[in-house]
């Protein structure tokens, strides 16, 4: 007997197509949907057939959108951002010219982001927008590079003039 009326007993039913097979699995009739059991995560192809590549397999352009998306936000988060931060940090030669680098490394910072998200909701559409969790962690990281620019500008505002031998961990 299984623990809800609209459950289907574990164990029972079955799921299959033409990227997966699962013997042992339970029904929701409610949600008309296939449980997995315990311990069981689906295969590339089966998610790749149930994401949203082939929800917008009829758009010519989806893919290479998603494309950039990916390239831009991996050269931007693994290359540009770490930069900034070591340039800012580490570079003691020259403290002048290492704020002026951290200062234009954060400005492309937010440019690219800036492509990244007009990228992501171009190729998702405004209808199906924020219906993943990978769109609300992209406007969380957008809204939080753009608060941690404003805020740089600020406290270089606040700072100019000031005669620094190094940037203080506080102000970073």
């Amino acid at each position: 007997m299984s623990p809800s009326p609209q459950l289907a007993p574990a164990g029972s039913s079955t799921y299959s197509s033409n990227t997966m097979f699962v013997g042992d699995g339970t029904w929701d009739t409610q949600r008309n949907t296939f449980l997995l059991p315990n311990l069981v995560g689906l295969n590339f192809d089966t998610m790749r057939y149930n994401g949203m590549g082939d929800r917008f397999a009829e758009l010519t352009q989806y893919h290479t959108l998603i494309l950039g998306h990916g390239i831009v936000a991996a050269i931007t988060f693994l290359i540009v951002v770490p930069a900034a931060i070591f340039f800012a940090r580490f570079y003691v030669r020259n403290p002048v010219w290492a704020l002026r680098l951290h200062i234009w490394l954060q400005i492309l910072t937010v440019l690219l982001t800036t492509v990244v998200f007009v990228l992501g909701y171009i190729a998702v559409g405004p209808e199906r927008s924020l219906t993943n969790p990978h769109h609300g962690i992209g406007l969380a990281l957008y809204v939080m590079v753009l608060f941690q620019f404003i805020f740089g500008w600020w406290i270089h505002h606040r700072e100019k003039g000031r005669r620094r031998t190094f940037i203080p961990l506080k102000l970073m």
